[in-house]
């Protein structure tokens, strides 16, 4: 929109675009001449920032005017016999959507740097797809890295210039990553116990990166991909001394707060156990018992009340009121983009929104003024995938806790119903619309689809929250909650109840309500906001996210997994489970007794074999 302005305001020769720098920036050339009009002419746009970014110069490159330039700087290369030949890796352009090998469209890249556009937004897509593990920037400034960043790279990046601290960091990672790998593809076959050196190596994993800050990010982010890559798609096949390494990473890392990293202590074995008998004071509160291997090889126990252990998760979702209509638009191209899952979502209601989200569409600008459905349906979609981003990118979350889905008013209770698969998308859409419209559920009949789309409501996958705060899973009880809300004439919690008979990490999918609005009594909660799909793609970007996912991956042990599997069956916690299996012993499995039953397999662990 802005760029189409300027060029029918102006000629090339006086405002050039000079680089594509990302989604929400684009870097120009303009002429010293007309830089005071420019000025005048950009306030035709309030919403754009014009920033001068380089003093004047005379010296141009990626500018059209310069073609002349590179036909120049090609005869050279030929008069001076400069060859290209195919290269070894691939290469990234920064003038097109392109990865090069072949020696011309190598010699061609080298050229266009001369006279086209810097496309800096699809160089650093191109980075995040390649499939590397760490993007570094070799030279002074960190320009690359910032590039990057400002394009959303959910990958490491690393500016290095050539110091010898920064030296001693990417060789000190190297190794460690050299050494971990060896021992993830060891054949392990007919081992029972770890081999000598592993403890050493499982040291090293916790002090290189309190070592070297420059590499930190890089390790966590490597260690965390390679225990979630076993322990979610290769469980059963994991040689065992392999899963006691990834297990006591894990342990360790869970327990942290509670150890002398420093001084070389690992913990075997963590257990988040609810007090069953005890007093008001500490009946239901959690403890975490810690089994600590000592640097000289000697283990003992250790007990931590202080410690946040979430005991469920809930998802929240609720109306987006400060959240402008061009916002929803602009984050679900970007969605779209990258996730053919949320593509297709929006697809789905194209009609109704009359919304491309394709990636060829990126720079449009909506028009028009959107309806109170359309602009309600983005608010639902936007929750959606957000939720959806978050499964694809941080598995982990899913798979380590019991979860719930919770609605703060009628639009969040229509994205719960969805995200709990109690109900198709297009039902939910339908249903607050009609709530838009006034029509409620006791005026349901068979004209206005209303019956039929309650009718169509059935079990969850993953239980809801009531407005009691008690959790619903059977088709019938959810539909009687739904008639009920949508029979009132306006649910809107200012206090949201939420009794699961434990402590709750409630995470907020776009919604920013206030830490007030959750009742947890008599246990405790903490809330993480995640306010753009940005913050899930990338790390670091909320670091209540990244510790949320860190504590689930450091979660997904054997253990943990076949108790979580039990208590989900029983409608209980894991803590309440663990509260009966004591430090130092390990899961078999459980008997399938009557209901008040609970049978456990338990085998005695010989820690001091590690």
């Amino acid at each position: 929109r802005v760029l189409v302005a300027i060029s029918d305001a102006y000629d090339v020769s006086d405002v050039e675009l000079h680089k594509t720098y990302a989604a929400n920036q684009a870097n120009v050339y303009v002429r010293s001449g007309v830089r005071e009009s420019f000025g005048f002419f950009m306030r035709n746009f309030p919403d754009i920032t014009v920033k001068e970014l380089k003093e004047p110069t005379s010296f141009m490159a990626h500018a059209a005017r310069m073609a002349p330039v590179r036909e120049a700087f090609a005869r050279m290369m030929d008069s001076e016999g400069i060859l290209f030949r195919d290269a070894h890796t691939p290469l990234i352009c920064n003038h097109a959507n392109r990865i090069v090998r072949q020696a011309a469209d190598v010699r061609d890249a080298v050229l266009s740097i001369i006279d086209c556009v810097m496309e800096s937004r699809w160089t650093a897509d191109n980075c995040e797809h390649v499939g590397g593990n760490v993007v570094i920037e070799l030279g002074q400034g960190g320009k690359s890295v910032q590039l990057l960043v400002d394009n959303g790279l959910t990958l490491p990046a690393i500016a290095y210039a050539g110091g010898q601290k920064d030296t001693d960091a990417l060789v000190a990672a190297a190794t460690l990553l050299h050494e971990v790998g060896g021992i993830a593809a060891r054949d392990a076959e007919g081992a029972v116990s770890l081999q000598e050196g592993d403890l050493a190596v499982l040291r090293q994993m916790f002090g290189v990166p309190a070592c070297y800050p420059l590499v930190k990010e890089f390790l966590v982010r490597e260690f965390t991909r390679l225990i979630a890559g076993f322990q979610l798609a290769s469980r059963k096949s994991i040689p065992r001394p392999l899963r006691r390494f990834l297990e006591i990473y894990q342990h360790t890392s869970a327990a942290r707060d509670d150890l002398d990293l420093a001084g070389g202590e690992l913990a075997l074995q963590v257990q988040a156990k609810k007090t069953v008998v005890g007093d008001s004071h500490t009946l239901g509160r959690v403890t975490t018992e810690i089994k600590v291997l000592k640097p000289d090889g000697s283990v003992t126990d250790r007990c931590s009340a202080g410690r946040w252990t979430p005991e469920a998760l809930v998802f929240y979702f609720s109306r987006l009121d400060g959240v402008p209509v061009l916002d929803l638009i602009r984050s679900a191209r970007r969605m779209a983009e990258h996730h053919e899952q949320v593509a297709s979502l929006y697809g789905t209601f194209a009609s109704v929104l009359s919304l491309d989200v394709g990636a060829e569409t990126a720079g449009r600008e909506p028009i028009g003024v959107m309806s109170p459905q359309a602009v309600a349906t983005l608010q639902i979609l936007h929750q959606l995938s957000m939720l959806l981003l978050l499964r694809v990118e941080r598995p982990a979350i899913f798979m380590s806790h019991d979860y719930y889905h919770a609605g703060g008013d009628l639009l969040g209770w229509c994205v719960a119903l969805c995200a709990a698969d109690a109900l198709d998308v297009e039902d939910a859409v339908a249903l607050y619309a009609n709530h838009l419209r006034g029509v409620t559920a006791s005026d349901a009949n068979p004209t206005d689809g209303i019956g039929d789309i309650l009718g169509r409501l059935r079990e969850a996958a993953s239980p809801l929250v009531s407005v009691t705060g008690v959790p619903l899973a059977a088709a019938k009880d959810i539909a009687t909650a739904t008639r009920h809300l949508f029979e009132q004439p306006a649910f809107d919690a200012r206090r949201r109840y939420l009794r699961l008979n434990g402590d709750v990490q409630i995470v907020c999918l776009g919604s920013d309500p206030d830490q007030e609005t959750f009742d947890t009594a008599p246990y405790g909660s903490a809330v993480t906001i995640v306010a753009t799909p940005e913050e899930i793609a990338q790390r670091s970007h909320s670091a209540s996210l990244e510790a949320l996912e860190h504590g689930c991956v450091s979660s997904l042990t054997d253990d943990n997994q076949r108790v979580l599997h039990f208590a989900r069956g029983r409608k209980i916690l894991s803590s309440t489970v663990f509260s009966y299996i004591k430090l130092g012993e390990r899961v078999l499995g459980f008997g399938k007794g009557g209901s008040e039953s609970m049978t456990m397999f338990v085998t005695a662990e010989d820690h001091h074999a590690a």
